[in-house]
């Protein structure tokens, strides 16, 4: 007969190296694949960061942009923060470093979110699942949200289940760290007030005896540590237009309903199933669990940007309704579930190694060169071309990050331009008016636009522009024009 010490023993090593896999997977795919570097928003926000670090300020009106008497609120302050500093430590590889950093987060998230030690072998698989449902986890503030959604969801349920108050004071300081990071923490809050109330409900109706004082008081802080940033209340009235701003719903893909043509999107889309499953077969009268589920599902379904909410509690739903007798866990007789100082040890081993060999920033630069317009500017640069420049907003935060000597017309920052300006410039850019009488359009002297754009077409072909245009430089998709 085996002896029980030696088989609980021999599952806790296969348990410990399977998580050891799983983190160096998602960490290992982050930092020798850094798909950030095509992804004009990251580029962006380590221009602003580089300028919070060179001004020592908090930026309070436009910065690298032509408007500079135009107040701005940077709602991602921090993040930018984050990679100016990480930048001047360990130049664009510090990019990939907070991506690392971020998918490992998100890979121990999933993980504990879904059962963590409870529930071995269904949580690694869900943390796996992740990897494949966020392919490109790089280094963004919605990245942030994501995790910090995914630790508020841990705190409530688990403080559901044990009802230890002092789960519930990392509220306010969770919240005081998000909402400095990202805007959407204002989503976090509304999940919050709807455990609150799911909680006095259940309260009232099963005499469940809810302890809701402590939940009250936290929730209240945690609303009053979202003031605690060097904006205070002015940040929220951006809410509104840096996430749901008109124009950005017309013409901006993400805001775009999910159009379920790639493999994860099915993929969410099982998990939200199997998470009202879970609620179903359990006869659940779980009033917050189906209320997150349906409102993240209304959300991000509809807008493919914040499809994230979805994912992310399905996962908490099913990690909390899937009871352990649901799940074979094999070897779960072990002392120990797996042995964390060596997964911690080697965990944190491999980060550094990873590190130590994600591409430099010569790769980095060859890589951004595939969708960036770096020769262009590289031209823009060398011939000292004058402004003031006319850009596609696609490369904005490039621009801004590549030449801070050129100030933008336009980049991504939704709750600098507003509604009005992002629609002018879009109607320009697609030949919806005449250039002439365009006020973002007239005095550019220098023009950094898509090749393949209705702008450039026009600025090249029509005689009335080729007369005051010429065109000085093309590649696969970029093409410089200046004004005669």
């Amino acid at each position: 007969m085996a002896d029980p010490n030696t088989n609980g023993s021999s599952w806790k090593i296969l348990r410990t190296i399977a998580l050891i896999g799983l983190f160096a997977v998602a960490i290992g795919r982050t930092a020798l694949f850094p798909a950030w570097a095509r992804i004009d928003e990251v580029w962006g926000h380590l221009a602003t960061g580089r300028w919070i670090l060179a001004q020592h300020a908090i930026p309070r009106s436009c910065v690298l942009s032509q408007y500079v008497n135009v107040p701005w609120i940077d709602t991602n302050w921090a993040f930018d923060a984050v990679l100016g500093i990480g930048y001047k430590l360990l130049s664009l590889r510090a990019v990939t470093v907070v991506g690392m950093a971020l998918k490992l987060a998100l890979t121990a998230m999933a993980f504990l979110l879904a059962g963590g030690r409870r529930k071995f072998w269904f949580a690694l698989v869900i943390a796996a699942v992740m990897q494949f449902v966020f392919p490109e986890f790089v280094a963004a503030p919605i990245n942030v949200a994501i995790v910090c959604f995914g630790i508020e969801l841990a705190l409530l349920f688990h403080w559901r289940r044990t009802h230890d108050a002092r789960q519930l004071y990392a509220l306010p300081v969770l919240f005081a760290v998000w909402c400095n990071f990202q805007i959407q923490f204002v989503l976090g809050l509304i999940v919050l007030a709807l455990f609150v109330g799911g909680e006095a409900v259940r309260n009232r109706l099963e005499h469940a005896e809810v302890p809701l004082r402590p939940l009250m008081l936290a929730s209240v802080g945690a609303g009053v540590a979202t003031v605690l940033n060097p904006y205070g209340f002015y940040l929220a009235p951006q809410i509104f237009p840096t996430l749901y701003g008109s124009a950005a719903f017309k013409y901006f893909g993400e805001l775009r309903p999910l159009g379920f043509r790639q493999p994860q999107d099915y993929l969410i889309l099982v998990l939200v199933m199997g998470a009202f499953l879970a609620l179903g077969r359990r006869r659940s009268k779980d009033i917050f669990s189906f209320a997150v589920l349906t409102l993240a599902a209304c959300l991000g379904f509809r807008i493919q940007r914040d499809v994230w909410l979805v994912a992310v509690a399905a996962i908490a739903v099913l990690g909390d309704t899937v009871s352990d007798d649901q799940i074979s866990e094999v070897g779960a007789n072990a002392n120990s579930v797996w042995h964390k100082p060596v997964v911690v040890g080697a965990t944190a081993a491999l980060f550094i190694l990873f590190a130590a060999i994600a591409p430099n920033d010569k790769r980095i630069m060859a890589l951004a060169s595939e969708s960036m317009p770096v020769k262009a500017c590289d031209l823009v640069r060398g011939q000292n071309l004058r402004g003031p420049l006319f850009n596609s907003l696609e490369w904005g935060g490039f621009i801004r990050w590549y030449l801070p000597e050129q100030p933008v017309s336009i980049d991504g920052r939704a709750n600098l331009y507003g509604d009005e300006m992002i629609r002018e410039y879009l109607t320009t850019y697609f030949g919806g008016r005449r250039l002439e009488s365009a006020p973002l359009f007239a005095d550019a002297q220098t023009i950094v636009i898509a090749k393949n754009s209705a702008l450039r077409r026009a600025l090249t072909t029509f005689p009335d522009l080729t007369e005051r245009y010429q065109e000085i430089y093309t590649d696969n998709f970029a093409s410089v024009v200046v004004k005669k």
